[in-house]
């Protein structure tokens, strides 16, 4: 099987991958009843196979059995490992993957434990926003499959770098030192390191025996050792076949060359390679692979939804490196590459959003037509969806929402940043939230509430609960002086306050530092007294209620104590990691996509909005651990390497039929930078017709 040439395909950028994919695996294998059934394909990501499924119920007709779909997790190890490929004997065990809260809790309590000597303590919140940081070096270190005894391998490399990098450094090479010991206690692996084992059983077990069935791993482009190793198995199977996504066949050799080494010559030091192109990841991915570019082979499917073929071309020169691109001054007439794509330059954010939603809308005007907006703004996606519902139409962010967007989340860290900070004004906000006294009780609750307002207006407000207890009573006194019964019921119902939401808050208003558990504690009660139930239903209340039920079964892992003035950025911070994606059910034929779902399928009209920099491609976080040498040093991906991911993904949708680019002059209040993906299309192809 190692001498036979690897069976590897891609799909062109201008086709839709999805559905040239299904139509290909059916023209190939639907050979009587079960010919399809009895294939598995190997998928990124679960949102790629929610797409890879609609598209073979698009391509199905009347209806068949389609092959079996596995997800090997996705680039940012975000993705929990689905491998249903094959039975596992349990003789050969891999340990469970620690819950990824558990994870950052302990490594927060392993900050706050273990410091250099000379340099300050890290301890409470910091120690748990800077855990999010170390555990993604430790995902990276698995990712490439660096043993953490090369971190001691550099040592002699840091005389060169800012004191600040070499204090990180030397917390870094403790903390990863310790860290094994402490997460083999709990019996756990990481996740990305379970990834890894995993893989490697399938690969060698799928070597020694292959599959009586066919195999195919689409669009798949993740590099990671144990993933290319995985492919390459794949690859070399008797009825196996990897199909990549918008692999660049027709590149010159001389660009393709111009995008640097897969590895890292130690002769050359200072040659780097062009990670931010969008052909790069996957030339590092076929270079692990042990495969040339030119053993690549073409599918031939074809779908209703492909793009013209002269947009491939187009953006293969769109992309061209710095140094070729004196081609663009050669390249002829670009009309037929850029046929059928507009533009449109909104004053701001907001009105950017009103006008994708406009266009979305009028969409819907031709029958059976599909548009969708794919960007990596969330912000934008909530603002379109929102316009979009004053029409009574209801769409889908298939890439989610932050938890702390949703009105649970909300409600809490509302309820957080009250507590650590006694406000009047927060109070009111707080008692009147929709999911405060839901049902038949909240016209009298809100009527309070009103009151409440009026009360604390004016100038001579003690902070604090005793000092409205005390304007209160005042004006009571005075409306009771002249006949007014409602004073005696508000009094009474401030007092029930007190003693419920209080009483339930007293950890906070202690204000000395207390444990993270007792603070959550504490926001747990008050929540329960606010909204009974309410806040614990729904798909967003159950995801927080599983949140509160991860972190209890963390069982008093993460920093010892956290000041209480410093929860609500805590609470902010692991909030906004967790995204609720509700079922669908939205308009069949809008979509709002992010990037990794736009990847694999294609609407009638693709509209990619936020072309600005900083929101496409994103602004990149700095490392607060590994300085950018350090990283090459040890062959970790440079941050830019995400540039050229989102790259491939503005090239993927930019190749379809009908596409609308959308940008905006202002973002956030601020003046906005054009993307250099939008100023690249400009320089190419001048001034585009308006949306």
């Amino acid at each position: 099987m190692a001498d036979a040439k690897p069976t590897v395909f891609s799909i062109p950028v201008q086709r839709a991958f999805a559905d040239a994919l299904a139509a290909g695996l059916i023209a190939r294998y639907a050979d009587g009843a079960l010919g399809l059934a009895q294939g598995l394909v190997v998928l990124p990501s679960n949102r790629a196979r929610s797409a890879v499924q609609a598209a073979f119920v698009r391509a199905g007709g009347t209806g068949l059995l389609m092959p079996r779909l596995a997800v090997i997790g996705d680039a940012d190890l975000d993705e929990s490992v689905a491998l249903a490929l094959d039975p596992i004997d349990e003789s050969d065990a891999i340990p469970p993957a620690i819950d990824a809260l558990k994870r950052r809790l302990m490594l927060a309590g392993l900050i706050e434990k273990h410091n250099p000597a000379g340099e300050e303590p890290i301890t409470g919140a910091a120690a748990f926003q800077l855990a999010e940081g170390l555990g993604r070096v430790i995902d990276q270190l698995h990712y490439e499959e660096v043993a953490p005894a090369r971190l001691a391998d550099i040592e002699s490399a840091l005389g060169d770098l800012a004191g600040h990098w070499q204090a990180s450094w030397r917390r870094l090479s403790l903390l990863v030192d310790q860290w094994p010991k402490l997460l083999a206690a709990t019996g756990h692996i990481d996740r990305a390191d379970r990834r890894n084992r995993l893989l490697g059983r399938v690969s060698k077990g799928w070597r020694i025996a292959p599959p009586a069935r066919f195999v195919v791993a689409a669009g798949v482009t993740t590099a990671a050792p144990a993933i290319a190793r995985l492919l390459r198995t794949v690859a070399d199977l008797p009825q196996g076949m990897v199909v990549l996504p918008g692999l660049d066949l027709g590149m010159a050799g001389e660009e393709w060359d111009a995008l640097g080494p897969v590895k890292a010559d130690p002769e050359k030091p200072g040659e780097r390679p062009l990670e931010t192109h969008p052909q790069y990841h996957l030339k590092l991915l076929l270079g692990r692979m042990g495969v040339s570019r030119d053993e690549v082979q073409s599918w031939d499917a074809v779908s209703e939804f492909d793009g013209p073929e002269a947009r491939a071309s187009f953006t293969s020169l769109l992309f061209a490196p710095a140094a070729y691109t004196a081609r663009w001054q050669q390249a002829g007439d670009l009309g037929p590459g850029i046929a059928g794509v507009t533009a449109a330059v909104f004053a701001d954010d907001g009105q950017e959003a009103q006008g994708i939603a406009l266009m979305m809308r009028h969409a819907l005007e031709t029958s059976a037509r599909t548009a969708a907006l794919v960007t990596p703004d969330r912000a934008l996606a909530t603002r379109v969806a929102a316009a979009l519902a004053r029409w009574d139409i209801s769409v889908d962010d298939s890439a989610g929402q932050p938890l702390g967007q949703t009105p649970p989340g909300a409600l809490l860290l509302a309820l957080a940043e009250f507590a650590a900070a006694f406000d009047p004004v927060r109070l009111v906000a707080l008692l009147g939230h929709p999911l405060v006294r839901a049902g038949e009780a909240r016209l009298g609750w809100l009527d309070q509430v009103r009151r409440l307002d009026l009360v604390l207006r004016g100038p001579g407000l003690v902070p604090g609960w005793d000092g409205v207890t005390a304007r209160i009573a005042e004006r009571a006194a005075d409306s009771k002086s002249r006949g007014h019964a409602e004073a005696e019921a508000s009094g009474d119902w401030w007092a029930d306050v007190v003693g419920g939401l209080g009483t339930a808050l007293a950890p906070f208003a202690a204000g000395v530092p207390a444990p993270p558990s007792v603070l959550l504690g504490a926001l747990q009660t008050a929540l329960g007294w606010l909204t009974g139930e309410g806040a614990w239903t729904g798909h967003a209340g159950r995801a927080l209620s599983e949140l509160f039920d991860r972190w209890a079964l963390a069982k008093g892992d993460g920093p010892a104590l956290v000041a209480p003035a410093d929860f609500p950025a805590m609470l902010t911070d692991l909030l906004s990691g967790e995204s609720v994606r509700p079922p669908y059910g939205g308009h069949p034929r809008l979509f709002i996509w992010g990037l990794l779902e736009a990847r694999l399928q294609r609407a009638d009209v693709m509209i990619l909005g936020g072309l600005d920099e900083g929101r496409w491609p994103q602004q990149q976080s700095p490392d607060p651990w590994l300085a950018p040498g350090i990283r090459r040093m040890l062959g970790l991906a440079a941050p830019e390497r995400q540039q050229g991911a989102a790259a491939h993904d503005f090239a993927g949708a930019f190749a379809a039929r009908e596409v609308v680019v959308t940008r905006a002059i202002r973002s956030g209040g601020d003046p906005a930078v054009a993307s250099r993906f939008w100023l690249r299309l400009a320089a190419l192809a001048g001034e585009l017709p308006e949306a």
